[in-house]
């Protein structure tokens, strides 16, 4: 059976990873996998450290699309692919790869991943998060101190320099492409309650 693509979108501590982990153990039957669109930011290692901490990294450019759409497309005709080990203490990528095989049931995460037109034909189900700007500001501070070791005041300063615009100019007009906009301040069990018939209904 041709893998079935569920794309999930939304701005930045919206809950796209945490949705996604919910319905991989949802799923447990199927070879459900997550492709994350910031394992896809452009390698910065030609550049000094002090230019790469100054890139936009809330801009569609930022990401390899190229490499994202080309291994999209291989997972969609049941092919493997080596997805690409980004570190974001440094901005650049690493050696190693994550090897994926096998998937009949994979979930596109990423605030551009409704953004890129090229990737919609890839899609089963389009969703879209839509959570209020405060606390996706304060789970962006959460993840950035605990797992990028950066400080609280350059997490602000780039939330408002290019988080925030970034997210009004590209990817929240990207949800009139979703099938699905769920309320990202609801519980997770009714949100599922929602997606669930849904996901069932193209994967049985």
């Amino acid at each position: 059976m041709k893998p079935k693509i569920i794309c999930i979108s939304g701005g930045s501590g919206s809950g796209k990873t945490f949705l996604s982990k919910n319905i991989i153990n949802t799923f447990t039957k199927r070879k459900t996998v997550l492709i994350q669109q910031d394992a896809y930011y452009k390698d910065l290692s030609h550049l000094k450290f002090e230019e790469r901490i100054n890139n936009n990294f809330d801009h569609p450019e930022s990401i390899d699309i190229n490499l994202l759409e080309k291994q999209i497309k291989k997972l969609s005709k049941g092919k493997n692919i080596n997805i690409p080990m980004y570190d974001f203490t440094k901005h650049i990528r690493l050696k190693n790869t994550n090897y994926i095989s096998n998937a009949n049931l994979i979930i596109v995460d990423g605030i551009f991943a409704l953004y890129y037109k090229q990737l919609h034909k890839f899609y089963s189900i389009k969703i879209y998060i839509e959570t209020p700007k405060e606390i996706r500001l304060q789970r962006r501070i959460n993840r950035d101190i605990s797992k990028r070791g950066r400080s609280l005041k350059s997490i602000i300063n780039q939330y408002n320099e290019t988080v925030l615009p970034m997210h009004e100019t590209f990817i929240m007009p990207s949800k009139k492409h979703a099938d699905i906009i769920i309320n990202g301040d609801n519980t997770i069990n009714k949100i599922m309650k929602i997606l669930k018939p849904k996901i069932d209904s193209i994967i049985l």
